[in-house]
């Protein structure tokens, strides 16, 4: 069931999880968070371990990132242009190679482990960017989707490309056209709705969108297993 959750109105910091929303947790679950560019996936999946371990549960904060704003920023300062071919093997590499150590920390871990970005971020950079679905790469991470266990609960950060834009700018550590966030925020929430993930819309403050977040994992966590 695809899950729509509007972030409230409200700048006041959300309140960390209180231990009894924490004990319905299960052991060793994982929550992806995932989203565009400029969307606060790092904020927010920053901030959600950090409040549920605050709280009293056990919570570690898992990055997944494919390198691409170091690798532009290597590329700036030694003036080499890196060939897009080869760009894309290193990103798609390096996230692969992320993630499998993530789960690895992950199945090792007696608590809630939140992923910053997972396989499926490459996959729909590879989408947009109009890679061949059927190369090498592509097939190697649908292998390797289907060898790790999807995360327990997978939460989509939407924002509107305008908004992720100026996100981006703002920052100054890569770049990216409208165009592609506009084709790239498409990509997602067709995702979000064959594959059940729930949203969040990321519009709002960083503190309005964990509090959304925090009340998702709440709630999914506290369903009895198989619920």
């Amino acid at each position: 069931m695809l899950l729509t959750h509007s972030a409230p109105a409200t700048a006041a910091p959300a309140a960390p999880a209180t231990k009894r929303d924490a004990a319905g947790a299960r052991p060793r679950a994982t929550v992806a968070i995932v989203g565009i560019d400029g969307s606060g996936k790092t904020t927010a999946a920053s901030y959600l371990a950090a409040g549920l371990f605050d709280a009293g549960m056990p919570a570690q904060l898992l990055h997944n990132p494919s390198g691409r704003s170091w690798l532009g920023r290597w590329s700036a300062r030694s003036g080499y242009a890196v060939p897009a071919a080869l760009a894309e093997t290193i990103e798609t590499v390096l996230r692969g190679a992320n993630v499998v150590r993530s789960h690895a920390r992950a199945r090792a871990f007696d608590g809630l482990s939140v992923m910053d970005r997972h396989l499926v971020c490459q996959e729909v950079t590879r989408e947009t960017r109009g890679l061949d679905p059927n190369g090498l790469l592509a097939r190697g991470l649908r292998g390797l989707r289907r060898s790790l266990k999807e995360p327990d609960l997978t939460v989509l950060l939407d924002v509107s490309p305008v908004t992720a834009l100026g996100r981006i700018d703002e920052r100054g550590l890569d770049t990216e056209s409208l165009a592609y966030l506009e084709a790239a925020r498409d990509a997602y929430l067709t995702c979000a709705i064959t594959e059940g993930w729930a949203v969040i819309d990321a519009e709002a403050d960083a503190f309005a969108v964990v509090t959304s977040l925090r009340d998702i994992v709440n709630e999914h966590f506290a369903r009895p297993a198989g619920g």
